[in-house]
């Protein structure tokens, strides 16, 4: 009996502790006139952000991948990152795909409205659902949103890209044209980076 109160202790602390790391203060944003919004991310999201930017510094990497466990908070995190390039960058043209339109639906949509719930009025994106895309009025930003299976993604071109992301990839069916026929070409000219989770 002494040693399951003991064994019950231990995994109480460390569920607390799990609790703990997996929560964030939606109020403890540095900014949002410099597009600071790292105390959306936990801290092992603000590790990986760390670095993604790392390996775009100095244009060093043109893309970057995350390949991690279930729950961990990449599409939170890639949704904050796009959020902060539309807030920082004038006239940003972002592509956010992910496998499918019902995925971009029921994951990334609630996202972004998560992420931008306590914004200002002129810091809060604007859903043009009949475009696919938010809107930016600080910056004049846009950043679309496709599925990219059944023939969808062709909704991510474009003349040039800023920033592209590419959410849960091993389920895109054709990653590869995606990546290199979609999305590359369009960084070229912006320098750009890709940013890559699964």
């Amino acid at each position: 009996m002494a040693g399951e109160k003991i064994a019950i202790r231990h995994w109480s602390r460390l569920l607390a502790q799990r609790c703990l790391e997996s929560s964030y203060d939606p109020e403890a944003i540095t900014s949002r006139d410099t597009g600071d919004l790292s105390g959306k991310l936990r801290d092992c999201q603000r590790a990986m952000r760390q670095a993604m930017r790392s390996a775009f510094k100095d244009n060093r990497a043109l893309s970057f991948i995350f390949n991690c466990s279930r729950r961990l908070g990449k599409s939170f995190l890639l949704c904050t990152d796009a959020i902060e390039t539309g807030l920082t960058t004038q006239n940003a043209l972002i592509r956010l795909g992910a496998p499918t339109q019902k995925m971009m639906r029921n994951i990334l949509l609630p996202i972004f409205r998560i992420v931008t719930m306590d914004a200002p009025g002129r810091y809060r994106p604007i859903w043009k659902s009949s475009d696919q895309k938010y809107i930016f009025p600080s910056t004049a930003g846009e950043m679309t949103l496709a599925g990219c299976n059944n023939g969808h993604e062709e909704n991510l071109r474009g003349l040039e890209a800023h920033k592209a992301y590419l959410d849960e990839a091993a389920r895109i069916k054709n990653l590869k044209y995606v990546v290199n026929d979609i999305i590359m070409p369009q960084l070229l000219t912006t320098n750009g980076s890709l940013v890559i989770s699964s």
